[in-house]
């Protein structure tokens, strides 16, 4: 079950990262092209963040965080800094799952390994006996 949600989990991942780098690229293409002074004000960024000036792709993700672009009431900008906003949220809540999967296991996460009866906790009045035949014949124990 862990292997099949892990493969879920991290297919996720990739296609959240791939729309975030398409629509940051569309987003500063059309930002240099379309509102050229706007982009010289942030630092003229790039995709590879290799910026003209440090900081640049700081700013921008500010930039888009704060909805800024939308002030330039063009609709390409408009729907490529919202998709950026949106999935930057998918990509940190889509973590944040994958992150309480992996570490709280035992509370119903899919990487918790069922523990064969055998290897369950015993009442103090059990005897070795009892607990080494049911390990040995393969099935649990009854409780009674």
């Amino acid at each position: 079950m862990f292997d099949i949600a892990f493969k879920i989990w991290g297919l996720g991942i990739f296609v959240v990262v791939l729309v975030q780098f398409w629509a940051l690229g569309q987003f500063m293409a059309s930002l240099r092209y379309r509102h050229p002074a706007v982009w010289r004000r942030l630092g003229q960024p790039t995709p590879l963040g290799q910026p003209s000036q440090p900081g640049a792709l700081f700013r921008l993700q500010g930039y888009i965080a704060r909805a800024e672009y939308e002030e330039l009431q063009d609709p390409k900008m408009q729907l490529y800094g919202d998709i950026q906003r949106y999935w930057l949220v998918a990509l940190f809540l889509w973590v944040a799952v994958g992150i309480v999967f992996v570490e709280f296991p035992q509370n119903g996460g899919p990487a918790g390994p069922s523990r064969p009866a055998c290897e369950s906790p015993r009442p103090l009045n059990s005897t070795l006996e009892s607990s080494v035949s049911a390990c040995e014949s393969g099935r649990p124990e009854h409780q009674g």
